[in-house]
C-alpha cells in the first residue's frame, strides 16, 4: 500500500524467510522468494513478530535468529523464545549489532559499555576503552578470520582473536575521511571497506602481525596559518599567534 518502513537492520537466513528490525519492532517475512510482501496481518505475536523498538537481528551458524530491542538481547531458537536479560544488566542496554566468532561466541557492539561476548547464556568477557578501545559507543562488528573490526563513534578498531590478551589496534587514523561518521563495513581478503556519511573508503590493511618497529615519518607539509611552510628550511620563527600548525604526514 505504498507504506515507507525505517528498517534499523535486517538478517538473511538459509531458508526463504527475511528478519527484520523496525522501530516497531522484529518481523520474519515467511517466503522473500515467492511472497515479497509486508502486510501486517501475517504476523502473530510471539511467532513471527515480537513487539517493542528493535535495534539488530541476526542468524547464527545454527540459524538461531538473535535480536535486540528497548528491553535487551533474546534469542528465538526452533520456536521458542529465550530472553537474557532478565538477569544481566548488561544485557538490557541497547545493542547495535550482533555478530558470531567461530566457536559460537556472540559479540555484541552496546551503545556505550563497549563490545559484550556471550557464551552458555552468560556474557563471558567485555572489551571497553579501558582495555584499547576508541570509544565505548560501538556501532557495528564485523568478524574476519582471527580479527574482530569494530566501528565506534570515534573511530575503528581491530581486534585481534587468537590472543588471551586480545590485542586491540587503532585505525581511525589511517585516513582523514574515517573521521566521519562510519555507517556500515566489509572486510574481504585484501581490502578494509568503511561506507561513510561522505562515500566509501577503502584501504589495504596486513592479516598479520602488526610490525614491532615504528614506521619511517615523512613529512609530507607543514600548514600554519592556513599557508604552508618550506619543508627544506630548517628554522622556521613564528609570530605568537601563529599557532595552528598542521602536519602531514607518509
Amino acid at each position: 500500500n505504498n507504506s515507507m518502513f525505517v528498517i534499523k537492520s535486517f538478517s538473511i537466513p538459509k531458508n526463504n524467510t527475511l528478519a527484520m528490525a523496525f522501530s516497531s519492532g522484529v518481523f520474519i517475512l515467511p517466503d522473500r522468494i515467492n511472497h515479497f510482501q509486508f502486510t501486517s496481518i501475517h504476523f502473530k505475536q510471539g511467532v513471527n513478530f515480537f513487539s517493542n523498538r528493535a535495534y539488530s537481528v541476526f542468524h547464527d551458524s545454527k540459524q538461531n535468529l538473535w535480536f535486540s530491542n528497548v528491553n535487551g538481547l533474546s534469542e528465538l531458537s526452533q520456536g521458542m523464545l529465550y530472553s537474557y536479560y532478565g538477569d544481566q544488566a548488561l544485557l538490557t542496554k541497547r545493542i547495535n549489532d550482533i555478530q558470531e566468532l567461530s566457536d559460537g561466541t556472540i559479540v555484541l557492539a552496546t551503545d556505550g559499555y563497549g563490545v559484550a561476548f556471550f557464551r552458555n547464556k552468560k556474557v563471558v568477557r567485555l572489551i571497553t576503552q579501558k582495555d584499547g578501545l576508541a570509544s565505548n559507543i560501538c556501532k557495528k562488528v564485523f568478524v574476519k578470520g582471527n580479527y574482530l573490526w569494530i566501528v565506534t563513534n570515534s573511530g575503528i578498531n581491530r581486534i585481534a582473536l587468537n590472543d588471551k590478551k586480545y590485542a586491540i589496534e587503532s585505525f581511525e587514523y589511517t585516513n582523514a575521511l574515517l573521521a566521519d561518521d562510519v555507517n556500515g563495513l566489509y572486510i574481504d581478503n585484501q581490502y578494509a571497506y568503511f561506507a561513510t556519511n561522505n562515500g566509501m573508503v577503502y584501504f589495504s590493511y596486513h592479516e598479520g602481525d602488526s610490525p614491532h618497529e615504528a614506521p619511517k615519518v615523512l613529512i609530507t607539509s607543514i600548514v600554519n596559518n592556513k599557508k604552508k611552510l618550506e619543508l627544506n628550511s630548517a628554522i622556521h620563527t613564528l609570530a605568537p599567534a601563529h599557532n595552528n600548525i598542521a602536519f602531514t604526514y607518509s
